[in-house]
């Protein structure tokens, strides 16, 4: 109780200073966050998303329901302009599925595929809570750098 208290403490402090902190607001962020998982135990990693992971929540949604492995590569190389290996979406769909963001099924046998079924991707409600999370915090980093990350001269 006594460290959830301090915890709270410490965050009220840098959230009323937050202006006097904006050139290492990286850091508070980090801080936070850490403190956040020593002091009430929350299980941060499970929650967080990287880009790529950002990447294909937001294509599955974009997709609906023609969301499926090939269609997902394709979406993400025409729209970022880059090349991925399916391998390496593989492996990204299966943490997504494992920390309860997208869940999958199985479609129907089609003749164009030799009779295999399509594996279908859907996000979940933790999943767009997730990216609305991302998004907030985002939206607030880029809130508070907008003077440092100006292209005016």
């Amino acid at each position: 109780m006594q460290q959830k208290i301090w915890f709270w403490s410490v965050l009220s402090h840098i959230l009323t200073n937050i202006h006097h902190f904006s050139a290492n607001i990286f850091l508070i962020i980090e801080t936070y966050a850490t403190l956040a998982c020593v002091f009430l135990k929350i299980d941060f990693m499970k929650g967080y998303i990287g880009e790529f992971e950002e990447l294909v929540l937001l294509t599955i949604a974009s997709l609906g329901e023609d969301a499926y492995g090939v269609s997902i590569k394709e979406d993400i190389e025409k729209r970022s302009d880059r090349s991925i290996s399916i391998g390496a979406l593989h492996s990204t769909i299966t943490r997504l599925e494992e920390k309860g963001l997208i869940k999958s099924w199985l479609g129907e046998p089609t003749q164009e595929r030799g009779g295999r079924r399509k594996r279908f991707f859907e996000i979940t409600h933790q999943g767009k809570l997730s990216l609305h999370h991302i998004k907030d915090l985002r939206d607030e980093l880029w809130k508070l750098s907008r003077t440092a990350l100006s292209l005016a001269k």
